[in-house]
């Protein structure tokens, strides 16, 4: 959330799930397989993965997976990357939705479209946003691993102090600066939001919802250009620019790792953020709710963090068909429970919300449900190969208008062009 979080704070199926896996079709061995599971997680998060992984071995005698941290999540894409050229790749790798798109250029990411057709998959019953971040030029190329969405968390203490009524489920973008500016004090110090500017993905994605619930997309429907181009897009960064400069609402976090912590201080009443910051701000005592993003027209789409399971191809249909067994059993309401929602991850499938494990993290995490409810409003980046360039070419502009820098037009226009030749670039490589 930010989707692009550095680790996840995240029964028996019988065997069978997820027939006819697209691995090799070399002639499968008998005896013992060992899988070599990159999972990106350390601490409680890989204890727990390594305690259903060996549930699994209990249950599946002749597979043994092997749980390794393998990089960091920001760094897992450029690793595989390097390791898909050599015999020292994983079987399962933990991978950015926004990296899909790359690395199953690769002819060694496994193609799933025919396993998750299987109705002991569910596939329909995760979101519809995951399925779009793992669907790759129509090809099925992963499973859903961590997914999450982005909303406001506001301060309610600073509310009460300002007088401020709490914000509603149909507040505007209007309604947002509004508020953000009756609740800043420069004398206390005390800003009504915060934005990052570091000029990366976390810059991007809280401006995404503006662009979509505009009727307006990342990719423009030719394919091959920006979708936009639009005076609606260059309102929005006029809004986010008057209340950076004008109302000076706005705290400009460089390095987006400051707000959160002021925010506890009572210095910053609204963060748009994820249900990764709520455990923080309960054991920091915050008083504080969540709300939707605010909207456009009624409209209150937002960035949702779709992390998948990636599958590799190592020659041997047998263990690419235990390798799709073993992460189709993982990815079950069962196994979900003890993965995603007691870690206090939000649950990646509609099932999961039928576990007990999800009825006790709602009542005992404030804003829990809430921002599981939000989940229906997610809407997934583009899943092409282009996306992390023009990300770039339009966080940079965004940074530039808040820190007064660019005036809307100007740095939209950088932006579009910018995004354009990163397309135009990906469609010649």
């Amino acid at each position: 959330m930010a989707m692009r979080r550095t680790y996840a704070i995240l029964g028996v199926l019988a065997l069978g799930v997820a027939a006819g896996c697209g691995g090799s079709d070399k002639p499968s061995a008998s005896g013992p397989i060992t899988l070599t599971f990159w999972s990106g997680q350390v601490d409680i998060a890989a204890q727990a993965l390594q305690t259903l992984a060996d549930d699994y071995h209990t249950a599946h005698p002749d597979v043994t997976v092997a749980i390794e941290e393998g990089a960091v999540p920001d760094e897992m894409r450029s690793k595989l990357e390097v390791t898909l050229g050599t015999d020292t790749y994983p079987d399962v790798a933990y991978v950015y939705g926004s990296d899909a798109a790359a690395l199953s250029r690769s002819a060694k990411v496994i193609d799933l479209t025919n396993d998750v057709k299987d109705p002991a998959v569910g596939w329909d019953d995760f979101w519809p946003s995951e399925r779009a971040a793992a669907t790759i030029d129509g090809k099925t190329v992963a499973y859903p691993a961590v997914v999450g969405d982005i909303g406001v968390i506001y301060n309610k203490r600073v509310f009460a102090a300002a007088g401020v009524a709490e914000p509603g489920a149909d507040w505007t973008w209007d309604d947002f600066r509004s508020i953000a500016k009756q609740l800043t004090n420069t004398g206390d110090s005390v800003f009504g939001t915060a934005y990052n500017v570091s000029a990366t993905e976390g810059t991007v994605s809280t401006f995404l919802p503006m662009i979509w619930q505009q009727g307006l997309d990342v990719l423009g429907a030719d394919g091959k250009t920006v979708g936009y181009d639009s005076p609606k897009v260059a309102a929005s960064l006029e809004l986010l620019r008057a209340m950076a400069v004008d109302d000076k609402s706005v705290l400009l976090d460089a390095a987006g790792d400051q707000a959160q912590s002021l925010f506890t201080n009572d210095k910053v009443a609204m963060l748009i953020t994820g249900p990764w910051a709520l455990s923080d701000l309960q054991a920091a005592k915050a008083d504080f709710g969540v709300q939707v993003l605010p909207g456009y027209d009624g409209h209150h789409d937002t960035t949702g963090g779709q992390d998948l399971w990636m599958l590799f191809d190592h020659g041997d249909a047998r263990r690419a068909q235990a390798a799709s067994d073993f992460v189709a059993w993982l990815t079950q309401p069962e196994q979900d429970a003890r993965w995603s929602i007691e870690l206090l991850n939000l649950p990646i499938r509609g099932g999961s919300a039928k576990q007990p494990a999800f009825t006790k993290a709602a009542a005992d995490l404030p804003g829990y449900q809430q921002f599981f409810d939000n989940l229906g409003n997610t809407r997934a980046r583009p899943p092409i190969v282009a996306y992390p360039e023009v990300s770039l070419a339009l966080g940079e502009q965004i940074a530039a208008v808040l820190l007064g820098q660019a005036k809307p037009d100007a740095a939209l226009k950088a932006a579009v062009d910018g995004g354009n030749k990163a397309l135009s670039d990906s469609a010649a490589g």
